[in-house]
């Protein structure tokens, strides 16, 4: 395991523990290669009751026997939703990275987690960028996923072998939740007719990745050429529908996000009359005779 991330073995880390098979993983295999300066961040959801509070109590007691520091985060208004959850765990996280001034936060994501991410995305219409899947590296969000490439049984082989304690979460095993659905129903299923799917699916996203990293790069270029802030109309509609989507894409966000609508805003650029305007979600296009000016609200 290395990384390029600008921190060493040295520096001050926040692992997101769970007590989980996965974060506890995480953090051995992390102290194993000489990352021992560390945080473990555990994060009460208040939602399994007595059998979450056993959880936090072992990954107090985890931390304290094995010398890391501790800190511990409670959800003050649990809400029975995935969604939420996985906010309110972030912004715990990140808040105990900001006050001790950690390098990164690690989480134990493996490649079974990338292949159901994956697998999410393409099912609610993800696009490209979606199925690219999580990035080792999150630069903005200062989050390390150095684990992508085990899969969930090397990591539970690994802790038996070691005779290493973990949490098991027994609402992993209700079906309620869309992840869980995927898990538990859809990917055994799955696995028995396409034996090793999940590990093509990541193969594929390395395809992916380069290409949407491509397509970045020629939206920039286009952007680049232009000394100020707009561009020409002929010059833009000559570019490849998914490049010309990749420069809005980096005109407008991050005021849209994943909802950019790319059509409505087209066929302004295409069909709007000069001195018109077209506004959204802090952004504004002026159409100016052949060409077009952006800017923020």
């Amino acid at each position: 395991m290395g990384n390029n991330y600008h921190f060493s073995s040295s520096s001050l880390l926040v692992v997101a523990f769970s007590g989980g098979p996965d974060s506890v993983y995480a953090v051995e295999n992390l102290s194993h290669n000489g990352f021992k300066n560390l945080i473990l961040a555990h994060f009460h959801h208040h939602i399994r009751n007595e059998e979450a509070e056993k959880d936090a109590i072992f990954c107090e007691q985890y931390a304290q026997k094995n010398g890391y520091r501790w800190a511990r985060g409670d959800w003050e208004t649990p809400e029975n939703s995935e969604e939420k959850a996985r906010k309110a765990r972030y912004t715990f996280l990140e808040k105990i990275r900001e006050e001790s001034e950690a390098k990164a936060i690690v989480t134990g994501h493996h490649a079974d987690d990338m292949a159901e991410t994956i697998f999410l995305q393409f099912l609610r219409g993800g696009g490209m960028r979606g199925l690219k899947g999580m990035e080792e590296w999150d630069d903005i969000r200062k989050i390390w996923r150095p684990f992508l490439g085990v899969q969930k049984c090397e990591i539970v082989q690994f802790l038996q072998d070691k005779k290493i304690p973990f949490c098991i979460d027994s609402s992993n095993n209700e079906s309620i939740f869309t992840r869980n659905f995927l898990r538990n129903k859809i990917f055994p299923l799955l696995q028995d007719r396409f034996p090793g799917f999940s590990q093509r699916i990541l193969k594929n996203t390395e395809y992916i990745a380069s290409t949407v990293s491509f397509l970045e790069s020629v939206a920039e270029e286009f952007l680049a050429f232009y000394p100020s802030p707009y561009f020409e109309k002929d010059h833009f509609f000559s570019l490849h529908p998914t490049v010309r989507y990749e420069v809005l894409r980096k005109i407008c966000s991050p005021f849209f996000g994943d909802s950019l609508p790319i059509e409505q805003i087209e066929e302004f650029l295409k069909n709007g009359k000069s001195g018109k305007k077209w506004q959204g979600k802090g952004k504004i296009f002026t159409i100016f005779g052949k060409n077009v000016f952006y800017e923020s609200i």
